[in-house]
C-alpha cells in the first residue's frame, strides 16, 4: 500500500477512539480520493483503494442515517415523515460534516 501522509495515532485521539481497531480502514476514511491520483501509485491500486473508500463511505452513511433517524424520532416522535427527513437533511450535509471534521481537528492528521 501506497504510504500517505496520514497520521493515525493523532486522528484516533482526536476522534475519541484510541483503541480502534482496523488501522487499514482510518486511513481509507482519512484519505482524500484526490491524493490517490500520483504517478507513484499504480492504477490497480488506485481502483482499490477508490473501491474501498466508496464502500466505507456507504456504510458509514447507512450507519450514520440509522443512528441520527432513531435519535430524531426518539427526540420528536410527533414529527411528520417530512420534518424528520428535512431535520436529517440540514444535520447531515456536508458542510455539517466539513465544520465537525475541522472542529475535531481532522484535516491536520488525514491526506
Amino acid at each position: 500500500m501506497v504510504k500517505l501522509d496520514i497520521k493515525l495515532e493523532e486522528a484516533k485521539q482526536a476522534i475519541g477512539i484510541s483503541d480502534f481497531k482496523s488501522d487499514k480502514l482510518l486511513t481509507i476514511a482519512l484519505t482524500d480520493l484526490k491524493d490517490l491520483d500520483r504517478p507513484e501509485i499504480s492504477k490497480i491500486e488506485q481502483e482499490s483503494l477508490g473501491r474501498s473508500y466508496r464502500r466505507l463511505a456507504f456504510l458509514g452513511d447507512s450507519l450514520f442515517d440509522a443512528i441520527l433517524a432513531n435519535y430524531l424520532y426518539k427526540v420528536n416522535s410527533v414529527l411528520t415523515k417530512e420534518d424528520l427527513h428535512n431535520w436529517r437533511k440540514e444535520v447531515a450535509c456536508r458542510e455539517s460534516f466539513t465544520e465537525f471534521a475541522i472542529d475535531l481537528g481532522l484535516p491536520k492528521y488525514s491526506s
